[in-house]
């Protein structure tokens, strides 16, 4: 007795590729992929599996859709990020060929700023500071950079701007005020926009004179003019002068003057443009000069 003949894949045979692959954006973070089905399926599909691979830090994750779809949309993808995807349909026997391109999510404004901001006086540049700083992490950045916005003010005043080239990681503000203190912040910049800008840092520039080795360094300027001795008596004299050289004077700022007299030295804080001061003395020979302390 015969039965009814059954119908065995002995071939073990699985699904030809996909083709005509295609990928289209739909926001920052998501995929539309869609594709053709297999030539031949050698029986029937049950399921496709899109393998996706992370090309900058190589994670992978994997995509499940059911057979009778040609489409599907990925989602929670990271921003501006290059992905290798590959389409393999299954059928009972395994996965069959898989179809692989490549495809960047769409980009958006950046989600960090720019980190360890350094603010130091510009060096024998009395009105600069020199700014440093180093880009957003790769994967806050959601675009290139095409520049960096920074802002700048006296502590508390009005807010200036400027825009740097996105090759930048340092500049130098110049042209500001000595002996001054600044607040400056930074933000990254690409097509998208601007992104979040850093906390105020605080920068101070210096008087330097030219010369200076140090900072700090105490440097002989022009004498004083128009100095006068005036008794007041026996134990006291009055003495006066002017600023020297106030119409061409050398670059700094006077901290203080310094009374010298018989080999004895006495520092006195005296404001600029304060030309009085008065000392008791015991003896009777001194002289006066100038230090300026930057």
């Amino acid at each position: 007795m015969w039965s009814c003949p059954t119908l065995l894949n002995t071939t073990g045979n699985t699904p030809d590729s996909v083709s005509d692959v295609r990928v289209v954006p739909i926001t920052s973070r998501s995929l539309e992929v869609s594709w053709r089905p297999p030539f031949d399926t050698h029986g029937p599909l049950t399921q496709y599996i899109i393998r996706g691979t992370d090309q900058m830090m190589g994670s992978t994750f994997e995509h499940m859709v059911e057979a009778s779809e040609t489409s599907t949309i990925l989602s929670d993808l990271d921003i501006y990020t290059l992905y290798e995807l590959a389409i393999i349909p299954y059928n009972d026997n395994g996965p069959g060929g898989a179809t692989s391109i490549t495809a960047r999510t769409p980009g958006a404004m950046p989600s960090a700023p720019p980190s360890n901001v350094s603010v130091h006086p510009a060096p024998s540049v009395p009105n600069a500071l020199d700014i440093s700083w180093v880009p957003p992490p790769l994967n806050k950045r959601n675009g290139e950079i095409t520049q960096y916005k920074l802002r700048y003010r006296e502590r508390g005043g009005e807010i200036i701007n400027v825009q740097i080239e996105g090759t930048q990681t340092s500049y130098r503000l110049a042209g500001l005020e000595r002996e001054t203190d600044y607040e400056i912040k930074i933000a990254m910049v690409n097509v998208n926009g601007t992104g979040p800008f850093t906390d105020w840092h605080p920068g101070r520039t210096e008087a330097i004179v030219p010369n200076a080795t140090a900072p700090g360094q105490a440097i002989e300027l022009q004498s004083p003019m128009e100095v006068f001795a005036d008794p007041q008596s026996s134990t006291e004299i009055l003495l006066t002068w002017s600023d020297p050289n106030p119409i061409n004077p050398k670059p700094g700022v006077v901290r203080y003057y310094t009374v010298v007299y018989n080999s004895r030295t006495n520092e006195y804080e005296i404001e600029r443009g304060d030309t009085t001061h008065s000392h008791k003395f015991i003896f009777s020979s001194f002289f006066i000069k100038i230090l300026l302390v930057s």
